[in-house]
């Protein structure tokens, strides 16, 4: 793997891994995104016998764009979007990033074509699936009653601060595609600039299924009338790969704490993310202490942030 995040675990392979299929370990010689997608139409068209008053729930965790894409069949020659680079991936002076960011060498266009453009080929067959499954659900007279969420567990950096792949502090290795649709909850078309994180999204289909909650949960219920003002960031990582860190993001700014391994801040980012949205310049790194904000709120807030439990992590 050409990255940050060195070589291609066996989990996520294209093909030819191995699934635990109704209680079998079974290993599928086949691409998995057509697999995955038949076993979620099997299991529907199955629940559909189900009483009505019983909630179900399909989980579809696609391991595509993983590199290496392995794209299916049929889809080799698909055409994907032109790379649009942004002023972060022409970003030429990284003194003010941290150690680690300021050792990564600049990358040119070509050398990100050449993993990008398998990856976009590689999730054309993943809209397809889940195309399949609304229809299906259509089909079932289902889909208006069904609560269906789309994104994904990080974003990916192409040459942006110089790096390419996932588990950074910056926007585009955080920010991810959130789509919902739920008729009669969710009007169509609406947008909506809450901040929202993954742990939102277990209470958030508790509560809207009228299930109990197994435990208390550091997520909200993001259909709720509680909305975040902050949402916690972390990675926990090895001065091999990716250093350690942990941080806090709002929609205006965004800071961020490089641990050692004893727990000690080694490095720190702050970007003011509405002057600077491609977070070109880190406030902290500037040389200019006068622009610096309130470090000792910041540190008490990602530590609060960082050992808070259930309701008290929305802060």
């Amino acid at each position: 793997m050409d990255g940050i995040g060195g070589a291609v675990p066996e989990r996520v392979r294209a093909s030819d891994s191995d699934w635990n299929i109704d209680g079998t370990v079974q290993t599928v010689h086949r691409n998995s995104t057509p697999f995955l997608g038949e076993r979620t139409l099997d299991f529907v068209t199955e629940s559909k016998d189900l009483d009505d008053d019983q909630p179900w729930f399909a989980y579809m965790g696609f391991s595509a764009p993983h590199l290496p894409a392995i794209v299916p069949p049929g889809y080799e020659d698909v055409s994907v979007p032109p790379l649009l680079r942004s002023p972060a991936m022409n970003e030429r002076d990284v003194r003010d990033k941290p150690w680690w960011v300021r050792d990564k060498p600049y990358r040119s266009t070509s050398r990100i074509e050449n993993s990008r453009v398998p990856m976009l080929r590689s999730l054309v067959p993943v809209d397809d699936q889940i195309d399949r499954l609304l229809i299906l659900l259509e089909d079932l007279g289902e889909l208006n009653d069904t609560l269906v969420v789309f994104t994904s567990d990080n974003g990916f950096l192409w040459g942006e601060h110089h790096l390419k792949g996932k588990g950074v502090p910056y926007m585009s290795s955080v920010m991810v595609p959130f789509l919902v649709r739920w008729p009669g909850h969710v009007a169509a078309g609406r947008s909506d600039a809450s901040l929202v994180g993954l742990l939102d999204l277990a209470p958030t289909i508790l509560t809207a299924a009228k299930a109990p909650f197994p435990h208390e949960m550091d997520g909200i219920d993001f259909l709720g009338d509680v909305m975040r003002r902050r949402l916690p960031l972390e990675f926990w990582g090895s001065e091999e790969w990716i250093p350690s860190w942990r941080g806090a993001v709002a929609r205006a700014w965004v800071y961020v704490e490089y641990l050692r391994e004893d727990g000690r801040v080694r490095a720190r980012e702050y970007y003011d993310l509405q002057d600077d949205p491609h977070q070109l310049s880190n406030v902290l790194g500037d040389g200019n202490d006068r622009n610096d904000p309130d470090l000792a709120r910041l540190r008490h807030l990602v530590r609060r942030m960082s050992e808070c439990v259930a309701q008290d992590c929305v802060i």
